[in-house]
This record gives structure tokens, C-alpha cells and sequence, in this order.
């Protein structure tokens, strides 16, 4: 097949959005199963200092799934409600079936005691801690609700679309950034000390505070970046990129560092950093660092592999990982740094041989798609 195919070109052109989710779900197991030492407001120990500031990239984690989501969706040459509203369906089922399938799969691996009102109590709380992972496909159930609209005003009404979504950045980033500014000020002012200064700063013209709102802004985002390839794909904004990468993470790592001490406990660098700026800069920098790579040899297909099943890897780490971390702890040098790193590749690894393994058996393929393919 000629280089000049558009078949090629077409195939090419997304192997950076392969890479990109091949990163995140290897972020997203290394912070389910942090075996390195972060805590380093109850230790005290100098590396989990270094082991936390590694970890603010892992608040790109989520982030880029809903990035490459929106992506993927916005950029479809046709759109099916049928197919749409059927997707929607499968995700409520599949949120049921593996909250089923975890907590019954940890009570026994765990050993503790298994009662289905407390199964099913859990299961529609996401409450427990084996469970809480499923809130990504709800927010991304969510998200589909809008879909429609959203595809229609970005085929045929830009500046409607464009108006929706520098409202949502508004009101989610931006209102995040002045929590940081207040939190700042309070820091160098030394006043306001106990005042909790992450809080909604539009009050109640805000609809889009909470997970649903930075969601959706990644969400579009990925529609509007991956559109524009071919523009911002160059040597300049690579470079731009290698440069703010680390600085974003400098500067989240710094933030980070003020505010577990202000609340004498180590923050929460991932999670409760999805909806800043300094992850939102490092999600674009990936994808501008990542659109260049073309896949190729074994190291290309593995990645590709890993990436084709990350909603599986993502649905199944929490067993595993809870299944292998008392037997990984004990290994000498687990809990460094490189010990966390291999831990969490062997988790990946580990579930990929078991999805490839469970999709030959009958329907159980069904239960590690949710058919998101580019077409």
C-alpha cells in the first residue's frame, strides 16, 4: 500500500491518541496502587517529596480518556442516535455488572463478609473505596446525554459550540484558578489560614461545578485540538510543549506542597487536581508531543494493544491489583519508587492477558467494550 493512501494517512494519524491512552492507564493503575511512599506530611521521609512530585502527572490520568473521547466523537463523519442511545444503555449495564463483579471478586480476596444489600447499597453509592473507580463511566454516561446537541452545534453552529464550551472552561478552570490565587495569597499573607478557599466562586450562576463540568470541557477540548492536527502539529509548539510539561508539573508539585501543609495532610496531587489549570496545560502538551508518533515493531503493537483494551484494564486493575499488592509488598525494595512502577506494569500486563484471554469465551467480550471506535 502506497505512503500517499489516504487509507494509511487515516490509520497514521491516530496513533498519537493510541499512545495517549496507553499513558493513562498505566497513570491510572500506578495511582490506584501507590505502593511508593507519598505521604510525606505523616512520614516525613525526603523521597516521598520526590515520589509526589512524580505523581503530579498522574492528574492527566482521567483527563485524557474524556479528552480522547471527545476526540474521537466530534471528529466522526456521521452520528447514529440509535447506536448513540444503545451505547448509553450499555454503560448503565456495565457500571451494575463490574461493581457486581469487583466488590464480590475483593470481599473474597480480602476476606470479608459479602451481603447483597450492602453490595448493591455500594454499588449505586460508588461510596466504597473498591468501586469509586466506576465514576468515570458515569460522568462519561453523562457527557453522551449532551453528545447530541453538542455534535449538532459543532458540525453546523461553531460559534455555538464555541460559546457553550469557553462558558464550561469559565466556570470549571477558571474557577479553579482563583482558588489557587486565593490560596496563594492566603499562603504569602499568612491570614485566612483555616479558611477552606477551594469553593464555588459563582455561586449560583455556576451549572457546571464538580466532576461533570471539567469533564465535559476535556471532553470538547479533544473535538477541538484533534481538528486542528494539522495547525498546532509542529517543531515550535513540540518545544513550547517540552517546556511547560515539567513546569505545569513544578508548579502543581509546589501547590500541592502548600496546600498539605495548610491542611496538615498530604493532598491529593491526582484526583483532586483534575480540574486545574496546571493538568489541563500537561493534557494538551501530551497530545502535542504525542501527535507525531507513528506506531511500528513490537513496542507499537503492544501499545496499540494496551490501548484497544484500556476500558478492560480499567474495569479489571482493581481486582488484580488487590489480589497481587500483599504478595508485591513483601519483595524487597517494593515500596520505591521503580518498585511502584514495575508493580503497576505487571498489574497492566497481567490484565491484558486476561482480556485477551476472557473475549474468546463467548459474550464475555461484550463485557470489555463499549464499541468507542473511530469511523
Amino acid at each position: 500500500m502506497q505512503q500517499n493512501d489516504p487509507a494509511v494517512k487515516k490509520f497514521q494519524t491516530y496513533d498519537g491518541l493510541d499512545l495517549m491512552k496507553a499513558m493513562a492507564i498505566y497513570f491510572v493503575v500506578i495511582y490506584h496502587f501507590p505502593i511508593m511512599e507519598i505521604d510525606f506530611i505523616g512520614t516525613g521521609k525526603t523521597e516521598a517529596y520526590s515520589n509526589f512530585f512524580v505523581f503530579s502527572i498522574f492528574s492527566t490520568c482521567v483527563p485524557i480518556f474524556f479528552f480522547v473521547n471527545g476526540a474521537l466523537l466530534f471528529n466522526k463523519s456521521d452520528f447514529s442516535l440509535n447506536d448513540h442511545i444503545s451505547k448509553i444503555l450499555k454503560t448503565i449495564i456495565l457500571v451494575i455488572i463490574w461493581g457486581f463483579i469487583t466488590m464480590i471478586s475483593l470481599s473474597l480476596i480480602y476476606g470479608e463478609s459479602i451481603t447483597v444489600s450492602g453490595i448493591i447499597k455500594d454499588i449505586y453509592t460508588l461510596k466504597n473505596g473498591w468501586v469509586n473507580h466506576l465514576w468515570f463511566l458515569e460522568t462519561l454516561l453523562v457527557i453522551y446525554v449532551f453528545f447530541p446537541l453538542l455534535f449538532l452545534a459543532y458540525k453546523t453552529k461553531k460559534p455555538y459550540f464555541f460559546f457553550f464550551f469557553g462558558c464550561v472552561m469559565i466556570l470549571t478552570f477558571g474557577n479553579t484558578f482563583i482558588a489557587v490565587l486565593a490560596t496563594l495569597a492566603s499562603f504569602l499573607s499568612q491570614k485566612f489560614l483555616n479558611t477552606n478557599l477551594n469553593l464555588n466562586y459563582f455561586g449560583g450562576f455556576n451549572a457546571f461545578s464538580g466532576i461533570y463540568g471539567y469533564s465535559i470541557g476535556y471532553f470538547m477540548l479533544g473535538g477541538i485540538l484533534l481538528s486542528m492536527k494539522e495547525a498546532i502539529s509542529n517543531k515550535k509548539n513540540r518545544i513550547i510543549s517540552m517546556v511547560v510539561l515539567p513546569l505545569s508539573m513544578v508548579m502543581l508539585f509546589v501547590y500541592g506542597i502548600i496546600l498539605s501543609f495548610r491542611y496538615n495532610e498530604t493532598w491529593d496531587i491526582g484526583f483532586e487536581a483534575f480540574d486545574s489549570l496546571f493538568a489541563l496545560v500537561m493534557v494538551v502538551a501530551i497530545y502535542i508531543l504525542s501527535m507525531p508518533y507513528k506506531s511500528s515493531g513490537f513496542a507499537g503493537n503492544v501499545l496499540k494493544g494496551i490501548s484497544k483494551n484500556t476500558l478492560g484494564i480499567y474495569l479489571l486493575h482493581r481486582i488484580v491489583g488487590g489480589f497481587l499488592s500483599p504478595y508485591f509488598i513483601e519483595l524487597k525494595y517494593s515500596e520505591t519508587f521503580i518498585g511502584g512502577m514495575v508493580f503497576a506494569a505487571i498489574i497492566l500486563i497481567i490484565c491484558l492477558v486476561l482480556i485477551f484471554g476472557l473475549k474468546k469465551i463467548p459474550y464475555l467480550d461484550y463485557l470489555f467494550s463499549l464499541n468507542l471506535k473511530f469511523r
